[in-house]
């Protein structure tokens, strides 16, 4: 009895960690019940330290996510200080809702099963959304657009997502080529962020079990319904590369002729990335002209602000200021910019499986650099995180948590 109860109460701090996903920020309901959010996975934290009798272990990956991320607030709360800026409350907050939450989830990612539950809750819920994203997508051309919409709940102080059958948050329509489509904002509080989400749990999947085919294609159906130009090009790129660095060549010519198809394949990507239809960078002014306009000022606010206001606060970035991280040097300066870049590449400094953890890190580098705040958004620092602890080498079992007997005297391993 005892064993049973023990074994029931070891599911709980992870399920915690996945049921507050979609709490914090930059998730659906992460504006506004960020705080609910945060409680929770604080209480999982708690949990599972119990659960561990008071053994701390979090990965070394997510303590110098965690550090970096504290001291970028910290400047900002400097310039503050330094500027009479009025925002010291809300930052202040940041510590808590950011580098707390990221360790927390630390906590419960110390144990082994704990950490491939979580992650796999994470895929799971992706994957499931973008299942229904496809069932809504049947259901608007048989039954007509806008049909069997369930609900419609605020999801930030400007956005409303309606919920759609079975389950789908969309965020506005896109018609493509006379079709009338749903934008899939799945987990995120925009479409870009779920498609980011997808893209990730795409590299993710094979770190903690077999990737089925048939849910993989569903991430990517995922991904193409948010009509994220960012997310499409970034996650071609990223999937070309991770492609071509798996690639084991025998001799010193062949890698020279690899170098050069890898390049190629690149350059092929990058050209996709552009210049494919709906999706390309190419099309995102035919489609979304002042999303474009707004972000290319705001873009380069920042890059004028390395030269004018290295230590920011003087360029004005304009309606979308600090929409990326480059725009971000405009209002923080680059050491903000610099702690953020660390705070998701420091990790790989000496890492045996670097290669494996690469992907996903670079994914989310990409859409942070070019079309994504960082600021507050807590839970793509947690994601950082959980990609470098599934990348190191699994040293116990995950068959059962730590705190349970091992069933059978054989061990697992996370890959």
């Amino acid at each position: 009895m005892k064993t049973d109860r023990t074994r029931a109460f070891a599911f709980v701090p992870p399920l915690l960690v996945v049921v507050a996903i979609p709490l914090i920020r930059p998730n659906l309901f992460g504006e506004i019940y960020s705080l609910a959010g945060t409680i929770i996975i604080l209480g999982a934290g708690f949990l599972a330290f119990a659960a561990d009798r008071g053994r701390i272990n979090i990965p070394r990956s997510t303590w110098t996510v965690a550090i970096f991320v504290a001291l970028a607030t910290v400047w900002i709360l400097i310039r503050l200080a330094y500027t009479g800026g009025d925002r010291v409350q809300v930052v202040a907050q940041d510590l808590l809702t950011s580098a707390a939450v990221v360790l927390a989830v630390g906590i419960v990612a110390s144990d082994q099963w704990r950490l491939r539950f979580m992650v796999r809750g994470f895929i799971y819920l992706v994957v499931a959304l973008s299942a229904s994203y496809l069932v809504t997508i049947l259901v608007w051309q048989f039954a007509g657009i806008g049909s069997f919409e369930l609900a419609r709940v605020p999801i930030s102080a400007r956005g409303i997502a309606g919920i759609s059958f079975p389950f789908t948050p969309t965020f506005g329509t896109q018609t493509i080529f006379g079709v009338t489509m749903p934008r899939l904002t799945g987990l995120g509080r925009e479409p870009g962020w779920m498609g980011l989400y997808c893209g990730v749990a795409y590299f993710l999947w094979p770190l903690v079990g077999r990737a089925p085919l048939f849910g993989r294609l569903l991430l990517v159906v995922g991904l193409l319904g948010t009509i994220s130009t960012a997310s499409f090009g970034a996650f071609v790129v990223v999937l070309v590369v991770s492609v071509f660095i798996r690639v084991k060549w025998k001799n010193i010519a062949t890698q020279y002729l690899g170098l050069l198809i890898g390049i190629i394949a690149v350059l092929g990507a990058v050209w996709v990335a552009f210049n494919a239809p709906v999706l390309g960078f190419a099309q995102k002014g035919e489609f979304n002209a002042e999303s474009l306009s707004d972000r290319s000022i705001a873009t380069n606010a920042g890059i004028n602000a390395i030269f004018e206001s290295p230590l920011g606060g003087s360029v004005e970035g304009g309606a979308q200021a600090g929409i990326n991280m480059i725009s971000t040097i405009a209002s923080n300066g680059i050491p903000y910019f610099v702690l953020i870049a660390f705070a998701i590449w420091w990790p790989m400094v000496g890492r045996v499986q670097s290669s494996e953890a690469l992907p996903g890190v670079a994914l989310i580098f990409i859409t942070l650099l070019l079309s994504q705040p960082p600021g507050s958004s807590a839970f793509v620092f947690v994601l950082v995180g959980l990609i470098y602890a599934c990348a190191q080498p699994a040293t116990a079992s995950i068959d059962a948590p730590a705190s349970l007997p091992p069933t059978t005297g054989r061990a697992s391993v996370l890959r």
